[in-house]
């Protein structure tokens, strides 16, 4: 009997011990502009903050965390400032003005220089985590930064572990494996303590499914790179994988809810749209009116004036990335166009549609010059070249295997039945696929560079618009 009482009297003790400890993830990823788009209907960071400040005042135990690509590019980060380009300044200015808490970097963080780069992360406020990227040589990670993460909300230890894509070139960063040095983060992270595990990954859908197949141990992975919203559940354990829309029209919202007593982990995961519906904070609304100030003036230096009304549409521009990676639109037309019309005597114009970051539809009224510079931020130089047909076809074939990323092409209207691979065809390009592209290196080779005193792709983009859309007020 005594015996019978001590154990009812131990399960009763131990139910009283046992508690729910909640605790909650705000996920962003991939945000390129401060401002709304979609003609100041989505995203901006004035909502951002809005949002932030809200969900902590109902959640105390809210954590921020963005899943790469922040420093670059945007139309404002392209801009020189006492000759020098923001790169991303003004971005990391207002996380560090919503207090961001932690950030992981994406392929993107290093299209500018290495002194842009080091600048942007001793600026941050937020915690920088990645477990891949190294300093050039692999040996040592970057100053102001951290391998992982381990946060602790009433005894709970909860490890974070940041991850990237390898495949990138860079002069002064190095990236390993990043399945295997997740792994070791992970074992590091378990030895500390940590009972739940969070990836947090810049990487293609693909390359997260196969990470959940071949890392054991993670309760939820919160991805970027792509840019359109998902919750898919992949690997042995049906591990979740969130990503929210680029440019902070949404944010997925992480509801954890961890049982002390029997170990168990409740997870729900919702997306919130970032629209109209939530009031701009007015604080930040302020800052964001003084970087826009700062780097149109700046523009307007530079010939370009933001500001300019270049022509009102009568047609709706479709920029999304989902659907300028994989197909022709009347935007890439009138692009590709304009770079056809900077020369003469030329047969074809063809561009990586990577070069389109606008991720945006703009609607039928006024383009402006800071709609350009969002539509092309990095610009670049129009060149006329020679090819034969036979690399031609070449190149239609690998844009063709490169669809749905920044590797496909756009071009003026070409056939390749009636291409001749001996024949010799002039073509206009932009500078980027000659000399700096990873997926088209047979051009560096197999292409003479006719002419390179062309006028940038914005200037030429910007004549077709003033000719396709002529003003009539």
């Amino acid at each position: 009997m005594k015996k019978t009482i001590i154990v009812m009297l131990l399960i009763f003790l131990t139910t009283l011990s046992a508690k729910e400890i909640k605790f909650t993830i705000f996920q962003l990823n991939d945000i390129y502009e401060i401002t709304p788009i979609n003609n100041g209907k989505d995203g901006g960071f004035a909502r951002i903050s809005t949002l932030l400040n809200e969900l902590k005042k109902r959640e105390p135990n809210t954590i921020s965390i963005l899943a790469g690509d922040l420093f670059s590019p945007s139309a404002m980060g392209t801009v020189k400032i006492d000759g020098t380009p923001l790169a991303g300044e003004q971005i990391v200015d207002l996380l560090n003005k919503i207090n961001w808490d932690y950030f992981t970097f994406g392929n993107h963080e290093f299209d500018i220089k290495e002194s842009e780069f080091r600048d942007r992360i001793e600026e941050a406020k937020f915690k920088i985590f990645s477990a891949n990227v190294f300093e050039n040589g692999c040996k040592n990670i970057f100053p102001n930064t951290t391998k992982d993460i381990l946060f602790e909300i009433d005894g709970l230890k909860v490890g974070l572990v940041g991850v990237m894509m390898s495949n990138i070139n860079s002069k002064y960063a190095c990236f390993k494996d990043p399945v295997e040095e997740a792994k070791k983060s992970i074992k590091e992270l378990h030895k500390k303590g940590a009972e739940i595990i969070i990836a947090v990954t810049h990487q293609s859908i693909e390359d997260d499914a196969y990470f959940t197949s071949k890392v054991n141990g993670v309760d939820l992975v919160i991805g970027g790179h792509e840019h359109e919203n998902m919750l898919l559940y992949r690997g042995a354990n049906m591990t979740p994988i969130a990503k929210a829309d680029a440019n902070a029209k949404s944010a997925y919202i992480h509801k954890f809810n961890w049982d002390t007593d029997t170990k168990i982990l409740k997870l729900n995961s919702n997306l919130k749209l970032i629209n109209e519906q939530i009031k701009e904070d007015p604080k930040i609304l302020k800052l964001i009116e003084k970087w826009k100030d700062k780097t149109f003036k700046a523009f307007e230096k530079t010939g370009i004036n933001p500001r300019e009304v270049v022509c009102k549409t009568t047609t709706v521009l479709d920029g999304l990335e989902a659907t300028v990676r994989n197909k022709s639109n009347e935007l890439t037309n009138l692009i590709a166009k304009g770079m056809l019309n900077s020369y003469k005597d030329v047969d074809l114009a063809f561009y990586n549609a990577g070069s389109i970051r606008i991720d945006d539809i703009l609607p039928v009224g006024e383009i402006t010059g800071y709609d350009i510079l969002r539509i092309l931020p990095f610009g670049g130089k129009i060149l006329k070249i020679n090819l034969s047909g036979a690399t031609l076809i070449k190149t239609i074939d690998k844009s063709n295997n490169s669809r749905g990323t920044g590797g496909f092409l756009q071009f003026t209207k070409i056939n390749k039945k009636f291409i001749d691979p001996k024949k010799i065809y002039k073509a206009v390009v932009l500078d980027y696929l000659i000399n700096r592209s990873n997926t088209y290196t047979f051009l560096h080779k197999e292409v003479k560079i006719v002419s390179d005193e062309g006028i940038d792709i914005r200037e030429a983009f910007s004549k077709e618009l003033k000719q396709k859309f002529p003003n009539r007020d």
